[in-house]
């Protein structure tokens, strides 16, 4: 019965809005099927754009998983940008950082030098994502087979691309000055 009501209450919503309606019958394949497509087309251009660059700033964007609420679904979907715009700020960095630690040190520095270059991409990334601020939410609902309504939500994250050039800059200040450091400290202990 409070399922019935809920549905009710949707379909007069969107009735209203001049939104997408609902499946009649939520257990009905082509009817869920047919809402699906139309919930898809009416979606904003930038939904299925990933990741671009568009002057001064840099764009991700992230979907969620189904939510029992809106609030939760669109939580998911800026940690799911964020998890994407710190991969991507972070790939070319680790494999340089891999490299400059491989060419630079011998077997027993390696361990070392490895999880200072992990600890610096994480570095990066939390400035990274710090900077990042959602522009724009889409949420659809979405309809089980057992009658229950869901939340998928899109998020549009912009952070600058000053940001992004100023915190691969600091973490690079950082790793010098730590190598420099442990360099320091092995030749301190191969004297001794």
């Amino acid at each position: 019965m409070k399922n019935l009501i809920l549905i009710s209450i949707v379909l007069l919503i969107s009735a209203c809005s001049g939104r997408i309606d609902f499946p009649e019958d939520p257990s009905n394949a082509m009817e869920q099927l047919e809402y699906l497509e139309e919930a898809r087309d009416a979606r904003p251009s930038w939904t299925s754009d990933g990741l671009w660059t568009d002057g001064e700033f840099t764009y991700q964007v992230g979907q969620s998983k189904v939510f029992n609420t809106e609030r939760a679904s669109k939580k998911h979907a800026v940690r799911d940008a964020s998890f994407r715009l710190s991969e991507y700020v972070t790939r070319d960095l680790d494999v340089d950082f891999s490299e400059s630690i491989l060419s630079e040190s011998d077997s027993s520095d390696y361990i070392n030098q490895s999880s200072m270059s992990k600890e610096i991409v994480r570095s990066i990334s939390r400035s990274v994502i710090a900077s990042a601020h959602p522009q724009e939410f889409h949420t659809e609902l979405r309809l089980s087979g057992d009658e229950r309504i869901g939340y998928v939500s899109f998020v549009k994250l912009r952070t600058s691309n000053k940001e992004i050039k100023t915190s691969i800059k600091r973490a690079k200040e950082k790793l010098v000055a730590k190598k420099k450091k442990m360099k320091q400290t092995h030749e301190i202990a191969n004297r001794n």
